[in-house]
């Protein structure tokens, strides 16, 4: 789970979950229960994962070990036991691949389904743990995200996170915080790129007059910064709501894709702007256009988003 700080005068305790990627196979049917990076953090049961990692955890107190084989290329058990907890192979994507302790969610109580998942601090340097293989995104180069491995490390009580069971709700908690704080990122992300496309339309000559004179460029610009403008006044009494206490889980979930959506309008407008120089990864907004898609995607989808919202108007 990575971390992000941000200022205080934005969010309660300055800290906010913001991305984890951990999927689980249970051992009878074909249940699923993942995460997707986040993105299906509110619907967890049903969903398949196209690169899950299988595992199942079991509560015996002779503390007899199964493993089970599964569709995914991974297998994986996790043992509640007398005497700890046992983690035997889970695989996750880990942003920042040096980091020096993990948080995984695992299922303790599975018969409690979400209500029976805990939370734990694993060090990395405990014998078992590894790491594979950087992965290769299309964009934010800068984070890595890797794979990470288990293999029989063995945990206790001191390592749970909050309260043992308790772990999907402790994360639940803080879902309104962490989709106000992806909107706030992208909003400024594409805000910033905005400015630096308006200069470069003052600059950039075309048929002997600056490209921003053409009408239709003209118009464009004027229908991205007033949705900049709007998207920032929503987001103002969203942070307000929060420092409050009192932003809901659906006003978050309006202000995540709304914010993301716009984003996306943005930058691509951006891109079309600068011609090919915008497709070039030299340019700043080819960079941009390219790190920015994610945000759609992870804190829960955009998809996710509009039906929390659709449930809420009772369909």
């Amino acid at each position: 789970i990575e971390i992000g700080i941000v200022p205080d005068s934005a969010f309660s305790d300055g800290e906010c979950l913001s991305s984890t990627d951990v999927a689980i196979h249970s051992a009878k049917g074909v249940r699923w229960f993942a995460w997707i990076e986040q993105s299906v953090r509110d619907d967890v049961s049903g969903t398949v994962s196209h690169r899950a990692i299988a595992r199942d955890i079991t509560a015996r107190k002779d503390a007899e070990r199964r493993l089970f084989e599964s569709e995914s290329r991974y297998r994986s058990l996790f043992e509640n036991m007398n005497t700890g907890f046992v983690l035997f192979e889970v695989v996750v994507d880990e942003h920042r691949t040096p980091s020096d302790l993990v948080i995984v969610a695992a299922r303790t109580s599975p018969e409690k389904k979400a209500r029976g998942i805990s939370l734990f601090a694993v060090d990395t340097t405990l014998e078992g743990f590894s790491r594979g293989r950087k992965l290769d995104k299309v964009g934010q180069d800068e984070a890595d995200t890797a794979e990470m491995f288990f293999e029989n490390i063995r945990l206790t009580d001191d390592d749970i996170i909050g309260e043992l069971d308790g772990g999907f709700i402790h994360m639940m908690q803080y879902l309104p915080q962490e989709r106000l704080q992806c909107s706030i990122v992208s909003l400024y992300h594409a805000d910033q790129i905005l400015i630096e496309t308006i200069e470069y339309c003052h600059e950039r000559k075309a048929f002997g007059q600056s490209i921003g004179n053409f009408q239709y460029n003209k118009f464009k610009l004027a229908e991205l910064v007033t949705k900049i403008d709007v998207t920032k006044a929503f987001l103002d009494q969203c942070v307000i709501l929060h420092s409050q206490g009192k932003l809901t889980a659906i006003d978050a979930a309006k202000a995540k894709w709304w914010a993301s959506d716009i984003q996306g309008e943005v930058l691509d407008a951006c891109v079309q702007l600068h011609g090919g120089y915008g497709y070039m990864n030299e340019y700043r907004v080819g960079r941009a256009w390219r790190d920015g898609r994610v945000q759609r995607i992870w804190a829960g989808s955009n998809e996710i988003m509009k039906e929390l919202i659709g449930r809420d108007l009772g369909f």
